[in-house]
């Protein structure tokens, strides 16, 4: 903002001019009444020779010149006068870019001016550096410093001071920031579980950029050993994991968002350990990579507790089936009693080949009896923590069948099987699996005979697709309470009556997904509840 020589500074108020100055301004109006008034003199007596006439004439023109010089430099002071009014009251009010324009006025008042325009330009250089130093502190940016590029006086004195407070300010920030690192750096060390941070690409491919101090107290390795090369030494820390379960968690976490899994690791003085490793997805990049912050912790023990749960969850299941298992060995039992009699009354009539027949019936139900037994001695063995490996998905409801088909009879259910031709096989263990299968199918059986349903009805559906294969186990027994859905698979929590449920088995089935790499999910029906478990698909070949 500028103020002109004719006073263009907004409508303002002028000051009151000094008695010098007020005189000066009517000087012109003096001179002309003096010619005027000489002149009438003069035309009245009408008795003066030419020359005096002549000479009177050339006075009033020069009166008359003298007072339109004098008119015009009054007019030009008291405007200049009046713009440097309207500057002072400007400045006064905070604003410091408003400047006097054009030529100086003349003497003092042109002085005047030249000393405003300067002063402005020093204050207005100083409140600009100031002002960029103190904002920039406050919004936690680099601390900048006030420089005046030669200013003098009290301006270089108070960038002084306000440097000097800068930096203090700045000292005392970057020992903040160092006390603060360090005091995060020790409780994160402190956590029971190891933090981390990587890079991980829209191939899915992991790689850790920071691995917390506490990683050698937990893992048995160091954060370095973790981070260099790329993370190559991450990439081995799963000691008996398959790649493709290694593959499908990063393909998961970068298309859901999060992630957890757990695996054994090997630690550096060789010994497995259990670890749960949860990441987050951080923040994505447009080429499809993400930032991810996770965390790994030693779950041995709880994982002990696990097993031992586990374990006494599937001897329980055993006891419950003990009449239904009875009577799948009674069977093969009884068909081998009657073909040996009959056996027996053939060869005492000399019919041999009709004594054979029996014998081969003989042996083949003792066959089937000894698979019964041989079934419920694997699956009543301890799980020794095995990693995933290709099973037949197939073989593994036929296992769950045997073990809970008799106690699906007795309560008068009928199984309905629709399993896909050729099914994939999928990664997991097969004892745990058939107790996973028969923890559904007893539930289903609960639910059918609490909802006095008529005609018990369990569907059994297996289909792939996309690298996956899913089990669907589907009931008609009424459903699961709406409230009851968000903690199904909470430990101890149980819809069942008190006595007749310890809350461990769905939970034991979702860790055992969980372990698989897979998923498991409940929903209702319009008749009842259907679990779906999602496995990851193995190209190899089931190990006999």
């Amino acid at each position: 903002m500028s103020c002109s020589a004719n006073g263009g500074c907004g409508t303002m108020n002028s000051p009151s001019l000094s008695r010098k100055a007020r005189v000066t301004m009517h000087l012109p109006g003096i001179f002309f009444s003096i010619a005027s008034s000489a002149f009438i003199a003069v035309a009245a007596t009408s008795v003066l020779s030419d020359q005096v006439w002549q000479l009177t004439l050339a006075s009033l023109a020069i009166a008359c010149v003298a007072g339109a010089i004098s008119a015009s430099l009054s007019i030009r002071a008291q405007r200049r006068l009046t713009a440097l009014a309207a500057l002072l009251e400007a400045t006064a009010d905070g604003d410091f870019e408003i400047r006097m324009t054009g030529v100086p006025g003349p003497g003092v008042v042109g002085a005047i001016e030249v000393a405003a325009n300067r002063l402005l330009d020093v204050t207005d250089a100083f409140l600009r550096e100031a002002g960029g130093a103190m904002g920039a502190a406050a919004e936690g940016r680099h601390y900048r410093k006030v420089l005046l590029r030669g200013l003098p006086g009290v301006f270089q004195e108070t960038a002084h001071i306000i440097n000097t407070a800068g930096a203090e300010l700045e000292s005392k920030t970057l020992r903040l920031a160092e006390t603060s690192r360090t005091t995060f750096a020790r409780r994160i060390a402190a956590l029971p579980a190891m933090v981390y941070e990587g890079q991980l690409n829209a191939a899915g491919t992991f790689e850790p950029l920071y691995v917390s101090d506490n990683a050698e107290r937990i893992l048995g390795w160091t954060a370095s050993q973790l981070t260099q090369d790329g993370g190559r030494h991450w990439h081995t820390l799963p000691a008996r994991q398959s790649p493709e379960l290694n593959e499908a968690f990063y393909a998961s976490v970068l298309r859901e968002g999060f992630g957890t899994r757990e695996y054994q690791m090997r630690r550096a003085d060789g010994e497995l350990c259990w670890v749960r490793d949860h990441a987050r997805v951080a923040d994505r990049s447009e080429c499809g990579a993400a930032a991810i912050i996770g965390y790994l912790a030693d779950v041995s023990a709880e994982k002990a507790i696990q097993a031992k749960a586990q374990f006494g969850s599937r001897l329980a299941t055993l006891g419950e089936m003990a009449t239904g298992l009875a009577h799948e060995l009674n069977q093969p039992l009884a068909v081998m009693s009657m073909a040996a009699e009959n056996a027996t009354r053939a060869l005492r009539a000399s019919r041999p080949d009709d004594a054979l027949v029996r014998l081969d019936r003989i042996g083949s139900q003792a066959q089937r009896a000894r698979e019964i037994v041989d079934h419920l001695r694997i699956f009543g063995r301890s799980d020794d923590g095995k990693p995933p490996q290709p099973i037949s998905l197939v073989q593994a409801v036929e296992g769950a069948l045997i073990l809970a088909g008799g106690a699906l009879r007795d309560a008068a259910i009928t199984v309905q099987r629709e399993i896909e031709e050729a099914l994939p096989h999928v990664l997991g263990q097969l004892v745990p699996l058939e107790q996973t299968i028969v923890n559904l199918l007893l539930n289903a059986r609960d639910a059918i005979s609490s909802s006095s349903v008529q005609g018990g009805r369990i569907a059994i559906r297996a289909m792939s697709s996309d690298s996956r294969v899913e089990l669907q186990i589907e009931d008609n027994g009424g459903g699961i309470p709406d409230s009851a859905l968000d903690r199904i698979f909470e430990p101890f929590f149980t819809t069942k009556e008190i006595g007749k449920g310890t809350g461990l088995g769905l939970p034991i089935c979702h860790s055992t997904m969980r372990r698989f790499g897979g998923e498991i999910h409940v929903a209702n029906t319009e008749s009842g509840a259907v679990f779906r478990l999602v496995f990851l698909e193995s190209s190899a070949d089931v190990k006999p």
